[in-house]
């Protein structure tokens, strides 16, 4: 009953506010099958625009709590109007979606867990990497994106491979290296000015500027090598989370002493939403191949 009650003043709230609007709910299922409720609205007019999903689960929890609804509603229905006014989304619309000279440049990855996603990847052009797959994404904005279906994928024309080669293009000279010490002082380097220090604890962190779905960064041959060439040759790789991957040399820790490491960083401190893998992987710089560690 209360979250009927919640989500029946969130609707009536939303259309006092924004009257040429028709509000939804919807559930949305994430990566790594986490499903959110949320509230979008679209123009009564029929012209689709691209409009924010405002999940309402962080609010329900608040109310379950106690906290008075109308106050959490009040808080939702400013959230949603400040973002609907936000230019990343005034400057989309369908159309703009559908053109791909309009979205080629603000084409990016993302690393997942193929296992745990493989309802979704049915309907995603992917690149299979290891037990991981890579998917592709249009940025509208800072912190909001659109992904790219099959059904998208085809009227744009583009395979897996070759919107991979956009997100390579657009991911060049945002790879960010340095040891972890350095990223935990928000310190972390352009891969071409990275070096590494003897006196520094072997653990580095390979990311984007923005440290949001780096992990792909390590699936381009060009950092790879790169990479390869800062440590002298091979090095292991540590599925930190879909933001960032560890990089260690090659014998510097224990193998089973690295995946009981990784297995309890997933366990105890990586969110569900960010989970990438319990397995670790290793870079032959001769084959110039990420595979298993084994």
């Amino acid at each position: 009953m209360i979250k009927e009650k919640f989500y029946n003043e969130v609707k009536e709230k939303l259309e006092r506010e924004m009257p040429e609007y028709t509000v939804h709910f919807s559930t949305v299922t994430k990566e790594n099958g986490i499903t959110y409720e949320g509230v979008t609205v679209r123009p009564k007019s029929g012209n689709e625009t691209v409009a924010p999903v405002l999940y309402l689960n962080k609010a329900l929890e608040k109310v379950n709590n106690g906290e008075n609804i109308a106050e959490v509603v009040e808080e939702i229905a400013n959230n949603y109007i400040n973002e609907m006014s936000a230019s990343k989304y005034r400057k989309f619309d369908t159309e703009s979606l559908l053109s791909f000279e309009d979205v080629k440049d603000k084409i990016f990855s993302k690393l997942i867990n193929t296992a745990k996603n493989a309802t979704l990847l049915e309907d995603r052009p992917h690149i299979n990497v290891a037990d991981l797959s890579k998917t592709f994404h249009i940025r509208i904005g800072e912190d909001a994106s659109v992904p790219i279906t099959n059904n998208l994928a085809t009227k744009y024309g583009k395979t897996a491979e070759e919107l991979d080669f956009y997100a390579r293009e657009n991911a060049k000279n945002t790879v960010k290296f340095g040891s972890m010490f350095s990223f935990l002082m928000g310190n972390g380097f352009d891969l071409d000015q990275a070096t590494i220090s003897d006196g520094e604890y072997p653990l580095y962190v390979v990311t984007n500027k923005d440290q949001m779905f780096g992990a792909s960064m390590i699936t381009y041959p060009e950092v790879c090598q790169k990479i390869s060439d800062i440590f002298g040759g091979d090095y292991v790789i540590l599925p930190s989370s879909i933001h960032e991957v560890i990089i260690i040399p090659a014998n510097a820790m224990d193998k089973e002493d690295i995946y009981d490491m990784v297995r309890n960083v997933n366990e105890t401190c990586v969110a569900q939403a960010d989970f990438l893998s319990d397995n670790v992987y290793y870079y032959n710089s001769k084959e110039k191949k990420i595979n298993f560690f084994k």
